[in-house]
């Protein structure tokens, strides 16, 4: 869809206005032929591969525990300091200050609230990242001694770590503290893996996680065999992505750039899926996964949005796919409403799947009753809403405190996205037929078709509604 890519290109123009005229973005012949080049990899790991997230991850057929606790939602990434002593080109954000241990924008200075966090929301793993965590050795010993005393072993644990402070000492007291895995990220040793040889004797798994750097990619295909060979669990190769911090050394490396949520580095993603091909076809007994940029965005966000949308979600309103809360209502004269009252009242409609608001002519209601008000020629209201937590009120939506302890607390707020939008005429009919009727499981090529129509208008909402209710499907799309 054009119109949708424009609004991407123009809310990147804005976001990255500081520099976005110095990137070097992809044009139409490289385009093309980057397309046929990704086709023909995924032709192949189509066939020999395992997709899952609705294809935005692959090789899915064994994944590291931390890494199917990312996909279902339900690990929380602490970022145990702010410092760091590599200098990677791709890091994404500067690492200079300490900083207090902070996840989700809420920071936690001391062990106990964290873990009043942890169980208030119910999380199953947490990854200690930073910066570097060993920079900070003492601090990250003692949260991971903690968590793992709170929890037992009803909560995985692991560790983000360039390896350069790790030594044997480290390594049994991490082992010690209850720490499951350490994931290395030898691109900022230069693929040295004299520390992950070490880990392998003293950690029950261990991983090697770096972004696919494409300069390294016949590196990166000699050490697969090697990653083997020294008993590495599993690769994790990861989408660069451009941003304030890191755009300078990626345009300085003629890197091309790709549009979307996030621009990307474009020979990153084919990189990932060469190597994850290159291992497949020569048999290599190495699992490893390719986290696309998409997969991070849709899957990361999706699981903050539903675990925390519970919490502000009224009775008759729905959480989406995506974890947005979805509000219907019917809306018209007083006497046809209370008739269609009447109607539910009289089926025995349960009274949480709807609700009419004190001295309003409306009847708000969950999707599985939407043919109830359909003939009754009533206005239906759309609304949309984003659950977002803070460490204090912003004092500009509607809003829930969240106690973790006596002394510790957090927000949890409802964001409006759309409020009381009439659907009428032909959004009306296609909204119906979308999400009401057919509830489609993915955002594919013709579920796009149905929606080009000769009314753009109705084509471009109806689109973003759909980010609204599904994910969508596949790796990010080139322009």
């Amino acid at each position: 869809m054009e119109k949708e890519k424009e609004l991407y290109r123009s809310y990147n123009r804005e976001v990255y206005a500081d520099f976005y005229n110095e990137l070097n973005f992809a044009g139409p012949e490289e385009l093309l032929e980057v397309e046929q080049k990704r086709g023909q990899l995924l032709q192949f790991l189509n066939e020999h591969a395992e997709w899952g997230y609705k294809g935005s991850k692959v090789d899915c057929s064994l994944l590291s525990p931390g890494c199917q606790l990312c996909g279902s939602g339900s690990w929380s990434c602490l970022f145990i300091n702010g410092v760091c002593n590599a200098n990677c080109f791709y890091c994404p954000s500067p690492q200079n200050e300490e900083d207090e241990p902070t996840t989700q924008t809420i920071t936690f200075p001391n062990a106990e609230d964290y873990i009043d966090y942890l169980r208030t929301f119910g999380f199953k793993g947490v990854s200690i990242s930073g910066g570097e965590p060993l920079l900070t050795f003492e601090k990250t010993v003692h949260f991971i001694k903690k968590i793992r005393e709170a929890f037992e072993d009803n909560i995985y644990i692991w560790l983000y770590t360039n390896g350069i402070l790790v030594t044997e000492e480290r390594l049994k007291d991490l082992r010690n503290a209850g720490l499951d895995e350490v994931r290395f990220d030898i691109g900022a040793v230069g693929f040295k893996t004299d520390k992950v040889e070490l880990a392998r004797r003293y950690m029950d798994t261990v991983t090697v996680e770096i972004p696919a750097v494409p300069e390294e990619v016949d590196k990166l295909k000699q050490l697969v065999r090697h990653f083997e060979d020294i008993g590495v669990d599993y690769l994790n190769l990861h989408q660069i992505r451009c941003t304030p911090h890191n755009y300078k050394k990626l345009v300085q490396r003629g890197y091309s750039f790709l549009h979307g949520p996030q621009i990307t580095v474009l020979e990153s993603e084919l990189t990932a899926l060469e190597i994850v091909k290159y291992v497949r076809e020569e048999r290599i007994g190495l699992p490893v996964n390719y986290c696309s940029s998409v997969y991070k965005y849709r899957y990361q966000r999706m699981a903050a949005r539903k675990r925390h949308a519970p919490y502000i979600i009224q009775p008759f309103e729905e959480i989406t796919e995506t974890g947005m809360i979805r509000s219907l209502a019917a809306r018209g004269e007083t006497h046809v409403v209370r008739s269609v009252l009447q109607k539910l009242e009289n089926d025995g409609i349960p009274q949480t799947d709807y609700h009419m608001p004190l001295n309003q002519n409306k009847i708000c209601f969950k999707r599985h009753l939407w043919d109830y008000f359909m003939d009754e020629g009533l206005e239906v209201l759309l609304g949309y809403y984003r659950p977002i937590l803070l460490p204090r009120l912003s004092y500009r939506n509607m809003f829930r405190e969240i106690k973790l302890n006596a002394s510790k607390k957090v927000v949890i707020e409802r964001a409006t996205i759309l409020k009381d939008y009439e659907l009428e005429g032909e959004e009306r009919k296609l909204y119906e037929s979308l999400f009401i009727k057919q509830l489609p499981s993915s955002f594919d090529q013709k579920d796009k078709k149905k929606l080009v129509r000769q009314d753009e208008e109705v084509s471009d909402f109806l689109i973003k509604i759909y980010d609204y209710e599904k994910l969508r499907q596949g790796l990010q799309d080139y322009y």
